[in-house]
């Protein structure tokens, strides 16, 4: 399989804080129409008016390909009933999907804005670094300004807390061995090569991204007898159609053993 090297690494300030790369100049026509569509129905839904909404991946970074790559937006929206705000967009997000061609799938979190920091906080929430360091501000109130810049050491945790966990998440849709197959393993593909980097290459290289060439590329340089291992995992991130059930389980378990023995060692 022929896999371009993409991606890239985040700046870091002279105060070692992550400079975001994020911009409303990277997005595209194509891009603007489905966002403008999905902020346009959100405005629309009573429940969610009061809600902040925010864009993040590789489309505001002007990574994105069209018809491969996906949409992420983080709803923030305060009361008891989050369960249905996370219906309103999922049902939002079908609807804006089935009238375009541009990405394969259109993702939203819902969180309480609970889930971040005060601007004096020695410790991060996952949800504030993930906004700070990437997320692009659409409607609602903005609380970018109120999150305190991240350092770099602080990016070690964004995927590998929760790797073994999503991995058990994961293997519980590929147990009902449904259309969502490929999807489960490219999802879990994805930010298992996330979290390797940050467990085995961040603090060595001093450098952050979660651009999945690039983490192997980082994973490769830091532990070569890793490189092999974590290739598999990477062609599966990429085209996970292409690869059957028994397969990507066994690509996906020989990089946690790596991974795991790697840090058994430090």
């Amino acid at each position: 399989m022929n896999i371009t090297r993409t991606g890239r690494f985040l700046e870091v300030d002279n105060f070692g804080n992550i400079i975001s790369d994020v911009s409303e100049s990277c997005l595209t026509d194509d891009w603007r129409c489905l966002i403008h569509s999905v902020v346009d129905q959100v405005q629309k839904t009573d429940i969610l008016k009061s809600a902040s909404l925010y864009l993040r991946g590789s489309v505001p970074r002007g990574l994105a390909i069209r018809g491969i790559s996906d949409i992420d937006f983080v709803l923030i929206a305060d009361g008891k009933q989050q369960d249905l705000f996370h219906n309103r967009m999922h049902a939002i997000a079908l609807s804006c999907l089935s009238k375009q061609n541009v990405c394969s799938g259109i993702e939203c979190e819902v969180y309480k804005s609970t889930a971040l920091a005060p601007i004096n906080s020695e410790k991060l929430p996952i949800l504030h670094k993930v906004l700070k360091t990437g997320g692009l501000y659409l409607i609602g109130k903005d609380y970018m300004n109120d999150l305190r810049p991240v350092r770099l050491e602080e990016m070690g945790d964004i995927y590998s807390r929760t790797m073994y966990r999503d991995f058990e998440r994961c293997r519980e849709i590929l147990s009902l061995a449904s259309s969502e197959t490929p999807q489960a393993l490219g999802w879990f593909a994805r930010r298992l090569l996330r979290g390797a980097f940050e467990i085995i290459s961040l603090l060595r290289i001093n450098k952050y991204t979660r651009d999945i060439y690039l983490c192997w590329e980082a994973i490769s340089l830091c532990e070569p007898s890793c490189e092999e291992v974590f290739w598999r995992v990477l062609e599966l991130a990429v085209n996970p159609a292409e690869y059957n059930l028994n397969d990507g389980v066994r690509r996906l378990e020989a990089a946690l053993f790596c991974t795991a023995n790697y840090t058994g060692r430090n």
